[in-house]
């Protein structure tokens, strides 16, 4: 409606223009020396209003050619930026697919125009690392730090992948202390810290970890427990053979009381304890052990030691048998405690009824030697077989 208004007023005003015009069209003169240009005097307005508007037009036309240079380098510019991110996209896909080279020939293409050329090198470094050109992915890596000196994490990160995926144990560890250094707090620092430690065998590097992946939440509560086991495990079994007792009493007090029950922790620490010739210590331990929590394990290596008192030894086992049942390692070792107590039918009894609840190579070893000690060579020379048999096949 308001429209039609609009359009109804500018009709009137033509009409009412044109009819003045008509009533009085006016008279205009322009002379110049000798030349006269006579009109009317609306036609000569009319020819000023559409003079102005083609020197108008005219204006802006040359403006616009003035900036159609720096237009023409923008267009071109964007179109450089397509076309590398054309060549990003291709090489990304050829990566993802195993197109090793031509993965590499796209990124490397793209680089030149791409604003943020970081994620071509380091994807260009693990396409040459594929293909075996480890001195091309440590350049691809370099200029990625060259490009992006704030990523220094991105690219260490890669970079340690990368060398520990190629078995380069080392340089992955010290990029990742590098890192560390860096980064104290970073989760997936940490996280390969961990898995490199635990490869390694570097035991007490990764007891050192421990508390700061606790701090920051890296793994819970249970898997610290397990790792602290198995780092005192490891630092037990890499002792060198002269080692003296003292450093090895030290270790057991270093290692926190709460893990001085741990089954594992006191085998090996028992262990130690009779290269030692200390039976008599490794037999208080384990008897220790053994009357708060029960271990087959600890069981059968309680039957092992050889104490000075090995009659008190043989009861303290028995009374075991009334409270834990027929245990077949326990029955094993109540028969070795038995042969050393010159105990020959009980020794027989244990060893018998330790096979027939399972059959173990070293309960027919033991069994071997009580035969033979009694003169039956041919039971003996059986049970010896068997014995030898089941430790070649690799059995229990």
């Amino acid at each position: 409606m308001k429209r039609f208004i609009f359009y109804l007023i500018v009709l009137f005003v033509a009409v009412w223009i044109g009819l003045q015009i008509k009533n009085d069209p006016g008279y205009a003169l322009f002379a110049y020396q000798h030349w006269t240009v006579e009109m009317p005097l609306w036609f000569a307005a009319l020819l000023l209003v559409v003079g102005f508007l083609v020197l108008h037009q005219l204006f802006l036309i040359m403006r616009g050619v003035g900036h159609l240079g720096p237009r023409v380098n923008v267009w071109l510019q964007h179109r450089r930026e397509r076309r590398a991110y054309q060549h990003t996209n291709q090489g990304l896909l050829d990566l993802a697919e195993g197109k090793w080279s031509n993965a590499e020939k796209n990124l490397v293409k793209a680089v030149e125009n791409n604003p943020m050329p970081l994620i071509n090198y380091l994807a260009a470094a693990r396409a040459s690392q594929e293909q075996g050109q480890y001195e091309k992915r440590d350049d691809y890596l370099r200029l990625a730090h060259r490009c992006a000196p704030g990523g220094e994490v991105a690219v260490g990160l890669t970079q340690a992948q990368l060398q520990l995926n190629h078995k380069q144990l080392e340089q992955g560890l010290a990029t990742l202390r590098h890192l560390q250094s860096i980064v104290p707090q970073h989760t997936h620092v940490l996280t390969l810290l961990m898995i490199l430690y635990h490869d390694l065998a570097d035991w007490n590097q990764l007891l050192e970890l421990l508390p700061t992946l606790r701090k920051c939440r890296v793994i819970n509560q249970q898997e610290i427990e397990r790792l602290t086991v198995e780092c005192y495990q490891g630092i037990f079994k890499q002792l060198k053979p002269e080692s003296s007792m003292e450093n090895i009493n030290m270790l057991w007090k270093k290692i926190p009381r709460t893990f001085r029950q741990n089954p594992g922790l006191i085998k090996q620490y028992v262990k130690k304890l009779m290269t030692f010739g200390e039976d008599d210590r490794a037999e208080i331990i384990l008897r220790e052990s053994l009357k708060h929590h029960w271990e087959p394990m600890l069981v059968d290596l309680y039957g092992k030691l050889i104490s000075s008192r090995p009659e008190r030894q043989f009861n303290v086992a028995e009374s075991w048998l009334k409270r834990n049942g027929q245990c077949p390692l326990l029955l094993l070792a109540l028969g070795r405690l038995a042969l050393r107590n010159q105990l020959w039918g009980k020794a027989k009894d244990y060893l018998s009824q330790s096979l027939a609840i399972e059959e173990h190579s070293e309960s027919y070893l033991e069994y071997g030697e009580l035969l033979q000690y009694l003169g039956d060579k041919d039971a003996a020379c059986q049970s010896f077989r068997k014995g030898l048999k089941m430790q070649a096949d690799g059995s229990l």
